[in-house]
């Protein structure tokens, strides 16, 4: 009896090793395209819009980020990362310590934080740090840019608790575009996988290609759009893809407060129109409105620009805001100029150093 089992046992292993050894022999030489590390890069290389900046992200929760030690022209302007990915300026050291004494800013967010189209030295998140140092001769500050284009509100979530935690922030700015309840989108298909995701230590051919067939189908899930959501000038407002980027918001300032770190939330909106009365603004009765007291009731000091993009218009007589545009010409680039990052820079400067939790936190 007992050798009857030892002999169904040792034909079972011989038969899965001759069905593994099979499907490594057919793997190597039929698949090769979609193992090979140097076949995979390849394929990656993109020379068209951001995704010349970026790679796919080892972590699925993160997807793709900017790619490490780049030093390069994007729209005519210098990019540059550091050895973590971050962008970083022309002149900076890349020395990225979080022991220093500095007041440490942590800013998430996507292509406008990131500065598409100006120069990281005309981010607002760079004048910010300016402003603060230069009116505090106490404390001195220093910012991280960890904003990525074409990232949203889960992504970003992953971002804050994964890489900006890291840097030991004592103020989280993050980013807010109407478009962050988005999924991913089709600029990343669900082949845009790192070549090095499947690696493992049996250097086996089967396990990779088998690792990268399951994230491929994973991805396939999670970048095309749930046609299930209420739009607004097309924007969700309503629907499950919405509430899903609302609990991300909701997770990355519940994991700031648990980090003892100061959350801010801006709400960036290019397409703002002057208006007499906000109240009867259905662009911003739908998109600022509800979103404004959630973010509050989630705990964020939120810096919604509508009311200072209305002052600012009245001020300029601007009729709107395409005087910080990038680009006004069909098809419009709405992201913010140098001008429009520097009004951005002024208004949460403003809104930060008046604000009695940042006061009481800077001078602990």
């Amino acid at each position: 009896m007992k050798k009857n089992i030892l002999i169904n046992i040792y034909v079972a292993i011989f038969s899965l090793s001759v069905c593994f050894l099979s499907g490594e022999i057919i793997v190597r030489f039929f698949f090769q395209d979609e193992i090979s590390k140097e076949r995979l890069e390849i394929g990656l290389r993109g020379n068209e819009g951001a995704k010349k900046l970026v790679r796919p992200s080892q972590d699925p929760e993160i997807f793709y980020e900017l790619i490490p030690d780049l030093d390069t022209s994007f729209l005519g302007k210098s990019v540059k990362t550091n050895a973590e990915g971050l962008r970083v300026g022309k002149s900076d050291t890349g020395n990225d310590s979080s022991n220093d004494k500095k007041i440490r800013i942590a800013g998430v967010g996507d292509s406008s934080m990131f500065g598409w189209g100006v120069e990281q030295e005309d981010t607002y998140l760079r004048l910010l740090e300016g402003l603060l140092n230069n009116s505090n001769a106490e404390h001195k500050f220093r910012s991280f840019n960890f904003a990525v284009p074409g990232y949203n509100s889960a992504v970003e979530s992953a971002v804050f608790k994964k890489k900006a935690l890291k840097v030991k922030p004592h103020v989280l700015i993050l980013h807010y575009d109407h478009n962050d309840a988005e999924l991913l989108g089709e600029l990343y298909p669900p082949d845009y996988i790192a070549p090095g995701v499947g690696d493992n230590f049996l250097h086996s051919a089967l396990i990779k290609w088998t690792v990268r067939r399951v994230r491929y189908f994973l991805n396939k899930d999670r970048i095309y759009y749930k046609n299930v959501n209420k739009l607004f000038q097309g924007n969700f407002v309503e629907g499950p893809d919405y509430d899903n980027h609302l609990n991300a918001l909701k997770e990355i300032a519940s994991s700031a407060e648990k980090n003892g770190i100061l959350p801010y939330i801006v709400i960036g909106d290019p397409w703002i129109k002057r208006v007499p009365d906000r109240n009867k603004d259905p662009h911003y009765l739908f998109l600022h409105k509800k979103l404004v007291f959630h973010l509050t009731k989630f705990g964020y000091g939120v810096l919604d620009l509508y009311d200072f993009f209305q002052f600012h218009m009245k001020k300029n007589d601007w009729e709107n805001l395409r005087q910080l545009w990038i680009d006004t010409k069909f098809p419009y680039d709405a992201h913010p100029n140098e001008a429009g990052h520097k009004v951005i820079a002024d208004a949460i400067f403003s809104r930060i150093s008046n604000d009695p939790k940042f006061r009481e936190m800077i001078n602990r």
